[in-house]
C-alpha cells in the first residue's frame, strides 16, 4: 500500500475479503464476522488467550461529539487525539493535552490541540474511561449515541449462539476508520508480543 509505515503497519501484507451480499440482519451480519475472524485465527494456531476482538460503534462517539456541539472543523482532531489513547506516551494525560491548545511531547515538539472547552474536554474523558456498555447507556442519552449503543446490544444478544463470544469486548476508543464507518467497528489484537525483523516490538 502508497503510504508509510509504522508501528504494525506493513507496506505489505495478506488480505481475505469476505462479503455479506443482501438483505441482513446487521446484528447477525456483525456476530457472523466475530465468527469468521476467531475461526481463522484458531485455524492459523493462535489459541483463545492470545487474541481479542474489540468492537464499538461509531454512531456512539459521533452523537457525544454532536452534542457537545464541537464544530466541524475540530470534529477530526479530537477523533486524532482519541485514537493516541492506547499509543506509548499518551494516554489519559497526552488526549487531554490534544483536546485543549496543545501537546508538547519528551523532544519539546509541539502538536497543536483541538482546543476544546473544559467542559468539552471532561465529557471526552469521562467517556473515554467508561468500559461497560450499561454505564454508557445512561451516561450518553443523545438519540444517535443510544442508538449505536442499541445496535451494540443487539449485537452482543446474537454473539453469545457463536463460539466467539469470549473473545469479543467493547472497546469505546476505537475510532480509526470513522471516515468510512457508518456503524459497527471491530478492530482484533495478539495479546502477546510481536517484533518485527529489526527485533522492534509492534502492536498488531
Amino acid at each position: 500500500r502508497n503510504e508509510k509505515p509504522g508501528n504494525g503497519r506493513y507496506r505489505e501484507f495478506m488480505q481475505a475479503d469476505f462479503d455479506i451480499i443482501g438483505n441482513t440482519n446487521p446484528a447477525q451480519a456483525n456476530a457472523e464476522l466475530c465468527n469468521l475472524i476467531t475461526n481463522t485465527l484458531l485455524d492459523c494456531g493462535l489459541n483463545k488467550e492470545q487474541f481479542t476482538i474489540n468492537v464499538s460503534n461509531r454512531k456512539i462517539v459521533q452523537g457525544l461529539i454532536n452534542e457537545l456541539n464541537i464544530s466541524e472543523e475540530k470534529q477530526l482532531k479530537v477523533i486524532r487525539a482519541i485514537d493516541k489513547l492506547d499509543k506509548p506516551g499518551f494516554g489519559l494525560a497526552g488526549v487531554e493535552a490534544l483536546l485543549k491548545k496543545e501537546r508538547k511531547d519528551a523532544s519539546g515538539a509541539v502538536t497543536k490541540g483541538a482546543d476544546l472547552n473544559d467542559d468539552q474536554v471532561k465529557r471526552i474523558l469521562d467517556f473515554l474511561k467508561t468500559k461497560d456498555l450499561k454505564e454508557l447507556k445512561q451516561k450518553l442519552t443523545n438519540e444517535l449515541s443510544q442508538e449505536g449503543i442499541r445496535e451494540l446490544e443487539n449485537f452482543f444478544e446474537v454473539i453469545g449462539f457463536g463460539n466467539a463470544k469470549d473473545q469479543v469486548q467493547t472497546n469505546f476508543t476505537i475510532v480509526r476508520g470513522l471516515a468510512y464507518y457508518d456503524g459497527f467497528i471491530v478492530e482484533t489484537n495478539l495479546n502477546f508480543k510481536v517484533t518485527n525483523n529489526k527485533g522492534k516490538e509492534v502492536d498488531i
